[in-house]
Order: C-alpha cells, then sequence, then structure tokens
C-alpha cells in the first residue's frame, strides 16, 4: 500500500537524511584519519624494529669478518684450487654462509666451491693476503649480508673474496614483530569503532530533534498555501496568509497572497465574458437565420415591393436589436433626386403622407442619402425635419443602400428612445442594406427592359450596368452603353456589328442554352426573360463575375427580333455572397456545416437511400471531458481543441460523408451509403481511437473522449418513416445521452436499446 507523506514529514525526513549523512561523512573522514595515524604508527614501529635488528645483524657481521679474515688468511695460503673449492665447502655447511666466491676486479669469478671452475687452473698464489688489519667491507642486499676481503691473487693480479651471508632470520623477526604489533592495533581500533557508534547514535538523535523542530517551522507556511491554494482551485476567495519575516519565501507568500485576490477577481470577469460570448453566439445564430432568409428571398417571384416588406419584417425579428416594429424603405428617384418610400411597416399616417417623398439633406433619411454614410440618432433632435404633434419619443437607424458611389435608398428603422449606437448592430444593418442592391436593381432593370423600344437608347446609357442590344437571328449585337466599352475595356468598333460570343467569350461558336446556358439562346427560345451568371473576360483578359439577363424586343406580331442583354459586374457580390453563404450555413469556428446546411444534407441523404435503397447512418457525437479542459486552460483553448477535432473526424470519413457542428461540443456525422451495421460501427471505433490520441492545446496537452448515438435508416418501425428527420436526430440523441449516463467514450446504436 502507498502512503501519502505529508510535507511536514517530508521535510522531517529530508532535514534528518540530511545531518546524519553529514555526521557519517564526519565519522568516515575521523575513522580515515584514524587509520592513516594507526598505519604511520605501524610503519615507524616496523622500520624501528628493522633498524634495531640490522644494527644487532651488523655487529655480528663485523665479529664474523673478523674471524673469517684470520681465518682465509690462515688457511688460503697455498692452497690449490681443489683445496680452496673443499675449503669453501667446509665453510659454507660449517656456518650460515649462502655463497663464497674469489672474483678479479672485473667481477669474473675465479672459484666459488665447485669443481667445475678452474679459471685458473689447478694453483692460485695467495700469498699477497694480508694480515688481519685489512679493512673488510660489510654490505646488506636484499635478504642477504656480503663480506668482501680484498685478496692478491698470483701475486700480479687484485682481486677480492666474497662471502654472503643468509638474511632470513631478519624475516622471521619482522613477522614476530608484527603479528605482536597487529594484535595490539586491533584491540586499539575495535575501542575506537566502539566510541564512534555510540558519538552517531547521540549525533542521530540529536538530528531527529531538531529536524522535527526545524521542520514544523518551515512547512507550516507551506501547509497554509496549500489550503489557500485549494480555496483559489474551488473557486472560493482565501483567507490572506500571515507574512512572516523577510526572506523568499515570506516575499512568495505575499505575492501569493495578491495572487488570490486577482484570481477572485479574473473569475467575476471571466464569468461575465462567458455570459457575453453565450448572448453573442445566439446573436450570430440570428443573424445567420436572417441572412439565409434575405438570399431566398432575393429569388422569389414576388415584387420588388413585396421582396422589401417581407425583409423589414425579418429584421423586426432580430431580438439583440431593440428595434420596433416599424420603419420602411426608401428608393432613389433618378429623375428628381427624391426619396421615394417603396415599402414599410406600421408608420402613422400622418408619416405615410409627410415622407412619401424626401428630398437628398432633408430629415434623417435625406442626410443618409446625401452623405453616402450611416445616420444614427437616438431620440428626437434638430435633424427631425418631419415632426408633427403627438410624435412618441424614439431613434432612428437611418443606413444608404449602394453600390460605388450611386444611391439606391435608404433602410430607415426606428430604435427605442435613448437606444445606444453600437459597431455590431450598424455592421449588420450595413450588410443587409448592401444585399438589398441586388434585389433593387433587379426589379429596376426588369422594370426598364420592358419599356417600349423607343427608349431602348435612353434606358441603356441610364443604367449603372452594361448593356447591349442583340440581333437574335445572328446574335450580333447593334447598341451597347458606354458602361459596356468601359467594363470590358473595349472600342466602339470592336463591338458593333460584331457577335456577341466573339467580343464576350472570345469564341467563334455560337453558343447555346444547353451546353453554355446562353440567355439570348433561352429568350430566343421562350420568348422572356432569362437570367443566368457567368465568368466572363474583359479585354486585359481580366476574370469578371457577371450577372447576365436577357429581355426580349417584340415586333407587333410578337415575335421576338432582338434582346436587351444586361451584364451586372456583381464580383463584389459574388464575394460578399460567399461570405454571407459561409455565414449562414458553416460554423464560424471549425468551418463545418452548421445545423441549416446539417439540416438539408440528412434530409438529401434520408431521400437518396429511400429512393435507391440504401442504408443510410447518423452518428450523434458529444465530447467527454471537453467541459473540463475549457475550465482548467480557458475558452481560447477549448476553440482550439473544437478546431483539432474537427479535423480529425474529416480525416475518419469519406469525402461523400457530412461532418457538422451543431453547436457547443455537439457534432454529427452522415454517412448516406453505408454497406451494412459493421461498417458504421468501424467508423465510430475508428473516430472514438482518433480523439482518445492526445491533444496539443494552448496551455499543455489535453485528453477527451466521445460518446456516439447511432441511427440508422430505413427505420425498422414504418410508422416513423413520415417523421424521419425529427426520428433519427431524437434516437441518436437518445442513444448517445445513453452511452453518457452508463459507458462513456464508446457507441451505441439506438436499435440495441430496446
Amino acid at each position: 500500500m502507498a502512503y501519502k507523506l505529508s510535507i511536514r514529514v517530508k521535510y522531517a525526513l529530508s532535514l534528518c537524511a540530511i545531518s546524519i549523512s553529514l555526521t557519517v561523512i564526519v565519522l568516515l573522514i575521523f575513522y580515515l584519519t584514524a587509520q592513516s595515524d594507526i598505519l604511520r604508527l605501524k610503519t615507524g614501529l616496523q622500520n624501528q624494529f628493522i633498524t634495531q635488528y640490522e644494527h644487532e645483524h651488523v655487529d655480528s657481521a663485523k665479529q664474523l669478518s673478523e674471524f673469517l679474515s684470520h681465518f682465509f688468511y690462515d688457511y688460503l695460503y697455498r692452497l690449490d684450487i681443489e683445496g680452496m673449492n673443499q675449503f669453501i665447502r667446509n665453510i659454507k655447511s660449517a656456518m650460515d654462509i649462502t655463497t663464497v666466491k674469489i672474483m678479479d676486479l672485473t667481477g669474473k669469478v675465479l672459484t666459488d666451491g665447485t669443481p667445475e671452475n678452474t679459471s685458473f687452473g689447478s694453483y692460485i698464489d695467495v700469498s699477497g693476503l694480508q694480515s688481519s688489519d685489512v679493512p673488510v667491507v660489510i654490505s646488506k642486499t636484499g635478504n642477504a649480508i656480503m663480506l668482501l676481503f680484498p685478496i692478491e691473487i698470483n701475486k700480479h693480479k687484485t682481486g677480492y673474496a666474497q662471502v654472503e651471508l643468509s638474511n632470513e632470520p631478519m624475516a622471521k623477526f619482522l613477522n614476530n614483530q608484527a603479528e605482536i604489533l597487529n594484535n595490539g592495533l586491533s584491540n586499539f581500533r575495535d575501542m575506537r569503532v566502539k566510541t564512534g557508534l555510540i558519538i552517531l547514535l547521540c549525533l542521530i538523535v540529536l538530528s531527529i530533534i531538531l529536524s522535527a523542530i526545524l521542520s514544523k517551522r518551515v512547512s507550516t507556511p507551506l501547509l497554509q498555501l496549500k489550503s489557500a491554494a485549494l480555496a483559489v482551485y474551488n473557486g472560493q476567495t482565501p483567507q490572506p496568509i500571515p507574512v512572516k519575516g523577510n526572506d523568499e519565501l515570506s516575499d512568495f507568500i505575499g505575492v501569493f497572497n495578491e495572487m488570490a485576490v486577482k484570481i477572485a477577481n479574473y473569475t467575476q470577469e471571466l464569468e461575465a465574458s462567458v455570459a457575453r460570448r453565450t448572448k453573442e453566439h445566439d446573436d450570430a445564430v440570428q443573424i445567420q437565420r436572417v441572412i439565409n432568409s434575405i438570399l431566398r428571398i432575393a429569388i422569389e417571384p414576388d415584387t420588388l415591393k413585396q421582396k422589401l416588406q417581407t425583409i423589414l419584417d425579418l429584421l423586426f425579428m432580430v431580438s439583440w436589436i431593440s428595434l420596433q416594429k416599424k420603419g420602411c424603405i426608401f428608393l432613389t428617384d433618378a429623375k428628381s433626386e427624391n426619396l421615394i418610400m417603396a415599402a414599410e411597416r406600421n408608420l402613422h399616417k400622418e408619416l405615410l403622407h409627410r415622407c412619401s417623398s424626401i428630398p437628398f439633406g432633408k430629415c434623417l433619411c435625406g442626410r443618409a442619402a446625401a452623405a453616402g454614410e450611416a445616420v444614427f440618432s437616438d431620440c428626437i433632435n434638430d435633424m427631425h425635419d418631419v415632426r408633427f404633434g403627438g410624435m412618441a419619443q424614439h431613434g432612428h437607424y437611418c443606413i444608404p443602400i449602394k453600390s460605388g458611389s450611386r444611391i439606391y435608398g435608404v433602410l430607415n428603422l426606428y430604435l427605442d428612445h435613448g437606444h445606444r449606437r453600437t459597431p455590431a448592430e450598424e455592421e449588420f444593418l450595413t450588410a443587409v442594406a448592401n444585399s438589398l442592391v441586388g434585389i433593387i436593381e433587379t426589379g429596376i432593370a426588369i422594370d426598364a427592359i420592358n419599356q417600349s423600344n423607343q427608349f431602348i437608347h435612353t434606358v441603356l446609357n441610364s443604367m449603372n450596368d452594361a448593356l447591349v442590344v442583340i440581333n437574335v437571328d445572328d446574335y450580333r449585337i447593334v447598341e451597347a452603353n458606354e458602361i459596356f466599352y468601359k467594363e470590358y475595356g473595349l472600342k466602339k468598333d470592336d463591338v458593333i456589328n460584331n457577335t456577341c460570343y466573339r467580343v464576350i467569350h472570345k469564341d467563334n461558336v455560337q453558343c447555346d442554352e444547353i451546353t453554355h446556358q446562353c440567355p439570348v439562346a433561352r429568350t430566343v427560345a421562350t420568348g422572356g426573360f432569362a437570367r443566368v451568371e457567368h465568368i466572363h473576360h474583359d479585354g486585359s483578359g481580366r476574370e469578371i463575375n457577371v450577372a447576365c439577363s436577357s429581355s426580349p424586343i417584340k415586333d407587333s406580331s410578337g415575335k421576338t427580333i432582338q434582346c436587351v442583354y444586361m451584364l451586372r459586374n456583381i464580383t463584389e457580390r459574388k464575394r460578399m455572397e460567399r461570405q454571407l453563404e459561409q455565414m449562414a450555413h458553416y460554423d464560424s469556428l471549425t468551418a463545418l456545416p452548421n445545423r441549416t446546411l446539417f439540416m438539408d444534407r440528412l434530409d438529401s441523404a434520408l431521400k437518396m437511400a429511400k429512393r435507391e435503397g440504401y442504408k443510410a447512418a447518423l452518428l450523434f457525437i458529444d465530447l467527454d471531458g471537453f467541459k473540463d479542459v475549457n475550465d482548467s486552460y480557458g475558452h481560447d483553448s477549448g476553440d482550439m481543441l473544437l478546431k483539432e477535432v474537427a479535423a480529425r473526424l474529416l480525416n475518419n470519413v469519406r469525402t461523400t460523408d457530412t461532418v457538422a457542428r451543431l453547436g457547443g461540443d455537439e457534432f454529427t456525422v452522415i454517412l448516406p451509403k453505408a454497406k451494412d451495421r459493421e461498417s458504421i460501427a468501424i467508423v465510430a471505433e475508428k473516430i472514438i481511437t482518433s480523439l482518445n490520441e492526445p491533444f496539443q492545446i494552448k496551455g499543455g496537452t489535453c485528453s477527451i473522449g466521445a460518446s456516439i448515438g447511432i441511427v440508422t435508416y430505413p427505420f425498422n418501425d414504418i410508422s416513423n418513416d413520415e417523421k424521419k428527420i425529427e426520428t433519427i436526430l431524437k434516437h441518436a440523441d437518445i442513444a448517445m445521452y445513453e452511452v453518457k449516463k452508463s459507458l462513456k467514450n464508446n457507441y451505441r446504436f439506438y436499435d440495441d436499446m430496446f
């Protein structure tokens, strides 16, 4: 079993270990020093014994040398070589002598007692031997003592006799003395070890007592820090920790106290930020719905006035702007340069009369049209030129509807009195006003095209778009306005009497309605209005997005003889539409399809599965542990995690499948053509395995899981097929929550629950 030690115990153990270690080191040094002293004492005593022994032995050698000197000089005189050899052997056997040699000065051995050595023949004259007063050389080598006697050999040669005495008694003597010395030193060493152990035990007890006292003093502020840190972790505001002393720990406690206060303040700010972000998300959802609805309105066959009134109703549904449910849309009258009220909702009768036509520069709407900029008012002020008795207090957003420098009208919305202007509101309303340009231009163009042929030339040059008149029998251009020449960078000689497909498409082959969706060909075929969008290239090769519309010009018999071909540069609008489309159908964080696009694709997948006999499946995914990541690392890290989750989901499905984010940490996967139940389970397992791998986010590494609910279509229960979308979403949600409640980090089929 593993035990969790408190910081106080850890400090005590650490200090105790350090003190004991230092004590052991001191005693070890003391022991090694004592051993060195003992070794020096032992060596000194041994040297003393050796000196004493050698002194006594050298004295014995001197006495022996005097004896041998007389002996040599008395018995070597006139002996032959054999006699000398025998003499040497007798000497060696009778005395403790190792060798006896007679040598010349070169070191050559003349005789050593062996019969084989006859260097001087059979006779050696040693008559030159002197008396015993001749000095004898005594030397010690290794385990022997050597005596050298100078002699005269055969009267003319000088040599010496060498006698070597054994030194073995010296070794025996030293061994005996060493044994006696070792016994004494062993007793002395045992006494020192016992004394050292007693000192060590006393120091250990003292270390434990001091460690306990010091650890309590050091760990007390740390334990207070721990309690305060736990309080901060649990979202509480801890009591300030008392600061004692003037050391680094006291400084740290002071910094911690300040940090705790800042964290408490930051927590309050974070809660406010979460509430604000939630509101912004809800507002963004409303914006997406409004923009998506405006895009649908633009293609409806209603009149311009009906479209504008519907758009006003949509704006009144946006809850995050405090709009009153009344307002109007003005259109610019090109002849009078007045604003003409084209659509309104819930305006007072007096305003309907007085504001039916407003000159540029008059009142708030006229000022917005004249300046080409939004005008805001939070109350009835001096800019309100149009007033009447009993008018209720209110404010205004007046947003110009413009394209470039041309003013198409003004969007006028009523606000509550005292409403505060915000950039987000103004940006949204400006985007709506810009989207109205296309709707208004289309209505104006259609009205202009339906005028009599006698006004064609006037209409061409009064329009803000490129217009050409084409003969339908040979597709030759007979008229073009100045905007066309300017927009396409062409000259009149390059255009008039040339075919439209050669001028616009740089092609020598005539277009047709089927392969090219040519609006002129469609007008010729149907005799009615036609509209498409193409990509054209101007004279320099620059790519232009163009909205092409064709309106017939008929003779008195009703036969189409010409077409008015309008070419509107919608490059900027296309860019804005793509941006609006992205906002309306895709999640702004992960770029995955949002709920709106998900519902559309799910409906298509279910219809195709029923029509073609395939099996479709929906995987409803909810992340496990995502809230902990948000709480621990912050929402920025949570957003990074959601982006990475989206990327991993896309890597585990086919390109024909759909991965969508419904909101928060909820994701869905549509499998429109699932082979069987096993293949669906394989996809779910791959997703879980992928999401179980660690994520690198801002602030560190985190791990999450995924709970997946799975529903297949067609259902086993045929009665549910009428509401298949609602049913499949409900069943997937139920299966997911069943996994969340019991298993987590797993998947479950709805059909397995019953």
